[in-house]
């Protein structure tokens, strides 16, 4: 899958630092945790030669370098801030002089066969016309990851009155055409001008008739792309 990353979208090295598989029955919303929907679906895998891991690690340190940098001079304090409160350093920074590599998250969702309900859709409505809520979320003694950590995560509002939102998915989606869904790009927050796109968001929707059709199967990588 990396390789074909490097392929489309012309990056130079890449980390896989998730990777879930989804075989379940299909969710009943009422007993969702929306504090971690994710929960008990999480699995880890990544591989890279020793070459490839040396390079996205020396890319990396020069995005932290280059952000701690640019929050430095913008007066924001260190710029990890305060991971367990959420302010400080990179909280608080809009990405205004940012001079290293690109990088983005992606999500690669791919279905095991052939999607017959609950399809998978992508927002192509602009993002200068969406507003988002934030949705908090402290994280304790999770495998692999710090102590404790904060994170925010965007949920998309409602259109306006007199607004829609505009939705695009592929009917009937087979295991060969698989989403490379945006969840952050530095490019866009370092433009700032709408040219390129920071995230697309997504939902599963659910297709009136399709209610006895199979579950839907998937696998999906959550991939650090490094131009």
């Amino acid at each position: 899958m990396i390789s074909l990353l490097k392929e489309q979208l012309g990056i130079r090295a890449a980390a896989v630092v998730n990777h879930t598989l989804r075989d379940v029955a299909a969710i009943n919303l009422d007993e969702v945790d929306w504090k971690n929907p994710r929960a008990g679906e999480k699995s880890r895998d990544s591989s890279q030669t020793p070459e490839e891991r040396a390079l996205f690690f020396r890319l990396k340190d020069e995005i932290i370098a280059s952000e701690d940098a640019a929050i430095e001079r913008a007066g924001l304090g260190p710029g990890n801030g305060d991971m367990v409160t959420g302010k400080g350093g990179h909280w608080d920074w809009d990405g205004t002089g940012y001079d290293g590599p690109r990088y983005g998250i992606f999500s690669i969702w791919r279905p095991w066969e052939t999607v017959k309900r609950d399809p998978l859709a992508l927002m192509a409505t602009p993002e200068s016309d969406l507003q988002f809520a934030i949705l908090p979320r402290t994280y304790k003694d999770r495998k692999g990851h710090v102590k404790e950590y904060y994170s925010e995560n965007p949920l998309v509002r409602v259109p306006k009155e007199g607004q829609v939102h505009e939705w695009w998915y592929l009917s009937e989606q087979s295991p060969e055409e698989v989403y490379a869904i945006k969840f952050y790009d530095s490019e866009g927050l370092r433009r700032g001008d709408g040219s390129v796109r920071m995230m697309c968001p997504h939902s599963a929707f659910t297709i009136e008739g399709t209610e006895d059709a199979p579950a839907r199967r998937s696998s999906e990588l959550r991939i650090w792309c490094i131009w």
